[in-house]
């Protein structure tokens, strides 16, 4: 992980004097309703409870924490690679039933042993790492899940976002994506994207002593998480995707998604138009080259292929809904 690149994204909020902004949130409600969503996991009948808290920032979610469970012991241990939010955090007078604690740590390099009920994450994988960013990604949800006894919630921006930044700092994650690789990696999950379009939440339950399930390379075409890892890794990619068993259109289009998923547009593009190359009736890839071009803001050539795509499968609601909101931007733009 390149610490440096996070660090740097977040040293330009330290001039911001409310204490939501000075760690990125654009608005308090928003740090509010985001500790709303993460604390849902909390269902144990335990009196006292310890949390990990990766990412912490100033410990505001500590604060959360203890006035919605009033009736329960919180032993909390924030850690954050900003040392400014740590110095602040340890400045805190706190009031309720809770232990703090803080540290300025890399949540990768923090020692398993420590297990805690409950992992909170939020923020941790906004930060563009770059080619090897999902792969960052899975590491990172494991090593998570592996302090966790009870459960963890973790954080992403969503793709759906209406205000995305589109540049190389952040990224914006699909949530099937974040699924898929959820479904090779745990046993009980949960996505929730209903409480704000900008972002959606992760939810892992477990009990005591399971591990995360190896991803499987005989499964590699049924599995989106190991076309993710596939994705990012070019080695991988030439290996696998060249293959006879795995040069089909499909495997293609998934390694499209991946890297459309990724930000890495270049990628994205050769692999979705391969794919279209070998199954010119592939709906698959119609629709996802139309995100890709409708990203690119090429929203004449994205309509081409959505209703291509609406010709073969006119049954899809959704593709349905891009053209018909395409049609509008393009009138939009006429209008102009």
């Amino acid at each position: 992980m390149n610490n440096k690149k996070i660090t740097q994204f977040y040293s330009q909020f330290l001039k911001e004097s409310d204490l939501a902004k000075y760690v990125g949130w654009m608005q308090p409600h928003s740090q509010e309703l985001n500790f709303l969503e993460l604390s849902k996991i909390i269902k144990t009948k335990k009196q006292t409870v310890f949390i990990l808290d990766a990412g912490c920032g100033t410990g505001e979610l500590a604060k959360y924490l203890v006035g919605k469970f009033p009736e329960k012991h919180f032993v909390y241990y924030g850690i954050d690679l900003m040392k400014e939010y740590i110095d602040k955090a340890n400045e805190k007078k706190f009031s309720g039933n809770v232990e703090l604690y803080f540290e300025q740590q890399d949540f990768m390099k923090f020692e398993e042993e420590l297990k805690s009920d409950y992992v909170f994450a939020s923020g941790v994988f906004s930060v563009n790492q770059g080619e090897k960013h999902l792969e960052y990604v899975i590491e990172g949800l494991q090593k998570l899940y592996s302090i966790c006894e009870l459960g963890m919630a973790v954080n992403f921006l969503s793709d759906n976002s209406p205000s995305k930044n589109r540049g190389n700092d952040l990224v914006f994650y699909r949530p099937d994506l974040i699924a898929g690789i959820a479904s090779k990696t745990f046993r009980r999950f949960t996505i929730d994207h209903q409480y704000r379009d900008d972002s959606f939440v992760l939810y892992v339950n477990k009990n005591e002593g399971e591990i995360c399930r190896d991803l499987d390379i005989n499964d590699i075409e049924k599995s989106m998480s190991w076309l993710l890892k596939a994705g990012m890794n070019k080695k991988l990619i030439d290996e696998y995707a060249h293959s006879n068993k795995l040069n089909t259109a499909n495997t293609y289009a998934l390694l499209g998604v991946a890297y459309l998923g990724a930000n890495n547009l270049k990628k994205a593009e050769e692999k979705l138009f391969t794919a279209l190359s070998m199954d010119k009736s592939n709906v698959f890839s119609l629709i996802h080259i139309g995100y890709l071009l409708w990203t690119k803001c090429d929203f004449k050539n994205a309509m081409i292929y959505f209703e291509e795509a609406n010709k073969i499968n006119p049954s899809d609601s959704d593709t349905q809904m891009c053209i018909k909101i395409l049609k509008e931007k393009l009138q939009s733009q006429v209008s102009n």
